[in-house]
Formats: C-alpha cells, sequence, structure tokens
C-alpha cells in the first residue's frame, strides 16, 4: 500500500483503494459485500470528512470537507482488472456514462488512516437531495 508520510501534498493518489461505509462493510452479508471481501483485500479502518444520511434500508453520505463532520468506514485494495468495481457500480446505482442520472456517484476523496497518515480512495457519495432529512453519526 502506497501512503503519503510527508511532502507537499495531503494525501497519496491511488485508484486502487475502495473507501466503504455502509451496506459493503464486512458486518453486512449480502452477496455484494460478500464479494468485495472474497476478491479485494482489506487494507484499514478509515474515516472521512463527510456528512451521514440514513434512507432506510441503506446509508448516503454527502462530501464536506470543511466540517468537523467524519464518517467511519473500511479501506480494501481492489484487484486490478475492475471487475468488481464495475459490479460494485450496478449495486450502487452509478452509471458511468450517465452519472446526472445515478443515485450514488463514484469518486475519489482522502480517508484518515488510524495512524493519522491519508490515502485517496473511491466513495460513493449519495446523488440526490437530502433536504428534510436529519443527519445520522452511524448507520
Amino acid at each position: 500500500m502506497q501512503l503519503l508520510s510527508g511532502g507537499s501534498s495531503p494525501y497519496q493518489h491511488h485508484m486502487g483503494y475502495l473507501f466503504v461505509y455502509g451496506t459493503l462493510q464486512k458486518k453486512f452479508k449480502n452477496p455484494y459485500s460478500l464479494a468485495l471481501r472474497s476478491q479485494a483485500s482489506f487494507i484499514s479502518k478509515g474515516k472521512i470528512q463527510a456528512i451521514l444520511y440514513n434512507f432506510k434500508n441503506y446509508p448516503g453520505i454527502i462530501l464536506s470537507p470543511t466540517t468537523n463532520a467524519w464518517v467511519q468506514g473500511e479501506i480494501y485494495q481492489l484487484p486490478e482488472e475492475g471487475q468488481l468495481l464495475r459490479m460494485l457500480d450496478e449495486y450502487e446505482g452509478y452509471e458511468e456514462e450517465f452519472p446526472i442520472l445515478s443515485e450514488f456517484i463514484r469518486t475519489t476523496t482522502p480517508v484518515l488512516l488510524p495512524d493519522n497518515r491519508w490515502i485517496t480512495c473511491w466513495v460513493y457519495v449519495y446523488n440526490g437531495s437530502v433536504e428534510g432529512l436529519d443527519p445520522v453519526t452511524e448507520w
């Protein structure tokens, strides 16, 4: 795992990592979380600056790098061929060709590791309105 320990950039950019905070975490036993665990390597726990919302059957986040709100999750190193990521895109409702129509957008964000180093990971961010919803602290 390549991480940044110093220098001018606040984090190391690597497209092969995925940060999960909801139903893809290892505490869930759905086919997609099981596929993630069997095909990717668990790296570490981590947290991102974001606001978490509960949509009853699943959570969603809105990135918020200027707040003190943090969402806890897990970091996985993805296999290089990309098949798993495409399967997870489908599960998350992300259409790479038509992101505006997607329920979730896959984007990159800095993730803070327990040892205070940063790593850039893919993350699925909610693409709809959260108006009228109250943030939650965990899901």
